[in-house]
C-alpha cells in the first residue's frame, strides 16, 4: 500500500454515498412534486365538475321557474344563499369539499349570471355562465298578438266570448262590447274600457312588449319526419296508418299549400306538430273535436281562418299563425280547451263573433312546445382556476 493514502477510499465512499444520497433525495422530492401536482390537477379537475354540476343545478331552477311564473327577485335571492349553498355541499356528498358558492344575479331583464366557485382540497374552481331567457311570458298566454286582439261579439244572433286565461297583446286590446276575462289582461298599447277582468286579476295597458319565436318554414320543412306536398296526400297518409308517432317526442309532419280542420274528424292526430305552409280554415259542415291527447298537437300556419256552420272543440291544441287568427265569421260555437293561439306578425279578431268561443288556457306549459322553440340561450361561459 502507497504511503500517506491509507484513507482515500473511505474519503471516496463517503463522497460517492453523499452523492446517491442527494440525488436519491433529489429524485424523491421531484417525485413528490410530480404526486403533488398530479393530485392537485385531479383536485381541480374535481372541484370544476362540482362548481359545474352547481350552475347546472341553478340554471334548471331558473328555467323551471321561469316556466311556473315565479322567476324574481325572491327566488334568486334564494337561490344565492346560504341554504343553497350547503344543500348543493350535501347533495355531493363528499368530504374533500371545503366550501361552495353559488351566485345569481340579473344584471338585465330576462339574463342572468350564474356562477359557483368550489375549493377541493387546496384546489378552487369558479364557472360562470350567463344565459338569457327566449320568449318570456309568453307561454302562459291563452291569446297572444304582436298586432292588436278585438273581442267584439254580436249579442243580438248569441254571441259570447269566454277566455279563462291571460291575454296579451303587443298593441291594442279593443272591444265595443263589455267582455270580462277570467285572467290577466296586458297590452303595449291601450285597452279598452270595455274590457273588465273577474276578480283577483290584474288589467295592465303599457305592458312590457313581449316577443315571438320566428316560423321558419324551411326549417320545419327539413326537420319533418313525413312531408306531403298537398292536403289529400297527408289525409291518405293518415287515413293508411303512413305516419308513426314517436313515444318520447313529438312527429313532425309538413304540409304544403291550405289545410282544412274538418278533413282529420275522427282520425289520430296526438303527439304531432303539424307545419302548413299555407292557411288552416276552420269550416267544419258537422260537429267535431280536435284532441291532441295527452302528448297534444302543434299546428303551425301562415293564418288561421273560422268559417264554421256547425260546433267545432279543440281539446289538447296549440295554434301558431305566422300572420293572423281570424274568428270573423265563426257561426257556431268554437272551443279550445286546454291549449292556446298566437299570432306571430298580425291580429287576432273576433269581431262579430255570432256564437260562443270559450278559450281556456290549462295546465299546459313550456315543455309541451320545447321541441318547436328553445326556452334559452347561452351568452357566455368562462372557468376560472386556482
Amino acid at each position: 500500500m502507497i504511503k500517506g493514502k491509507e484513507g482515500i477510499a473511505l474519503i471516496l465512499a463517503i463522497v460517492f454515498m453523499l452523492a446517491i444520497t442527494i440525488l436519491l433525495t433529489g429524485v424523491l422530492l421531484l417525485s413528490t412534486q410530480e404526486i403533488n401536482a398530479t393530485q392537485l390537477y385531479l383536485d381541480s379537475n374535481r372541484a370544476f365538475y362540482y362548481a359545474e354540476a352547481g350552475v347546472e343545478y341553478a340554471q334548471a331552477r331558473i328555467l323551471k321557474a321561469d316556466q311556473e311564473g315565479n322567476l324574481n327577485e325572491n327566488f334568486l335571492n334564494e337561490l344565492s344563499s346560504n341554504n343553497t349553498d350547503a344543500y348543493l355541499k350535501s347533495s355531493f356528498n363528499d368530504i374533500n369539499i371545503k366550501t361552495v358558492d353559488l351566485n345569481v344575479v340579473s344584471n338585465s331583464p330576462h339574463k342572468y349570471r350564474i356562477s359557483c366557485n368550489v375549493k377541493y382540497k387546496k384546489a378552487t374552481r369558479k364557472v360562470t355562465k350567463e344565459i338569457r331567457i327566449l320568449y318570456p311570458g309568453l307561454w302562459d298566454k291563452a291569446l297572444a298578438s304582436e298586432g292588436n286582439i278585438n273581442l267584439s261579439v254580436n249579442p243580438g244572433q248569441g254571441g259570447n266570448i269566454i277566455i279563462n286565461g291571460n291575454i296579451h297583446s303587443n298593441r291594442d286590446i279593443t272591444s265595443k262590447d263589455p267582455i270580462v276575462i277570467n285572467g290577466n289582461v296586458s297590452a303595449t298599447g291601450t285597452i279598452g274600457p270595455n274590457i273588465s277582468v273577474s276578480s283577483g286579476y290584474e288589467k295592465t295597458s303599457g305592458a312590457i312588449k313581449l316577443s315571438f319565436p320566428e316560423i321558419k318554414f324551411d326549417e320545419y320543412k327539413a326537420k319533418s319526419k313525413y312531408f306531403y306536398s298537398n292536403e289529400t296526400a297527408f289525409i291518405n297518409a293518415l287515413n293508411s296508418g303512413e305516419i308513426q308517432t314517436n313515444t318520447e317526442g313529438p312527429t313532425f309532419v309538413y304540409i304544403d299549400g291550405d289545410f282544412h280542420i274538418r278533413n282529420i274528424q275522427g282520425l289520430n292526430i296526438t303527439n304531432l306538430c303539424i307545419t302548413v305552409n299555407g292557411d288552416i280554415h276552420v269550416n267544419n259542415t258537422s260537429a267535431m273535436t280536435i284532441d291532441g291527447g295527452s302528448k297534444m298537437v302543434t299546428f303551425i300556419s301562415k293564418n288561421l281562418k273560422y268559417n264554421n256552420d256547425s260546433r267545432i272543440t279543440f281539446k289538447n291544441c296549440i295554434i301558431y299563425t305566422e300572420e293572423n287568427a281570424d274568428f270573423g265569421n265563426m257561426k257556431a260555437d268554437v272551443t279550445l280547451e286546454n291549449g292556446a293561439i298566437y299570432a306571430k306578425m298580425g291580429y287576432i279578431g273576433l269581431e262579430n263573433v255570432k256564437k260562443t268561443l270559450t278559450i281556456t288556457h290549462g295546465n299546459w306549459g313550456y315543455f309541451h312546445v320545447s321541441h318547436l322553440f328553445d326556452q334559452y340561450q347561452v351568452e357566455s361561459w368562462s372557468d376560472a382556476s386556482v
